[in-house]
């Protein structure tokens, strides 16, 4: 695989994460979403989620090794990018510098996967998606797996 190299936050490739990442209806029309950490682009990878281009700093890619492999063998391109401009696509004050561009899955509720013996969780007008996100650990943890929510929550690939 080739490594491309963006060295400016204003390429337009950029300005497209930072998009992704701040509004839910930029994910909504292209059905991307950003990842950004090693743990969370390698948990991506491992689950299956489709990654169409990670983004990582030399100094990342180094660090966290172990982290990238699954997502530079399951995605289809690999960006390097420099401190600054990891900076820019940072949700965080201190960012790794690892992100990874991913296709949002499609939901696959059945009436086969509804059992009557199983645990469910209904969240309705949770606004916080870091709320959300300690809920989907907490449900992670317990093993429930089925999960709704209402239109009045948080967006979940936020």
């Amino acid at each position: 695989m080739t490594v491309q190299e963006i060295t400016s936050s204003q390429n337009p490739r950029i300005k497209e994460l930072v998009r992704l990442s701040s509004q839910k209806k930029e994910r909504s029309l292209s059905g991307l979403f950003v990842v950004e950490s090693a743990k969370l682009v390698e948990e991506a990878a491992l689950a299956g989620i489709g990654i169409e281009a990670l983004y990582r700093t030399d100094e990342a890619a180094e660090k966290y090794a172990p982290y990238l492999a699954p997502a530079q063998a399951a995605c289809g391109s690999e960006v390097r990018i420099t401190r600054p401009v990891a900076e820019k696509l940072a949700a965080s004050q201190h960012t790794q510098g690892i992100f990874a561009l991913c296709r949002i899955p499609e939901p696959s509720l059945t009436a086969e996967s509804l059992s009557p013996q199983g645990r469910y969780l209904v969240l309705s007008s949770l606004q916080d998606p870091g709320n959300i996100g300690t809920i989907l650990r907490v449900c992670d943890w317990f093993g429930i797996r089925n999960i709704f929510c209402d239109h009045d929550c948080a967006n979940i690939f936020n």
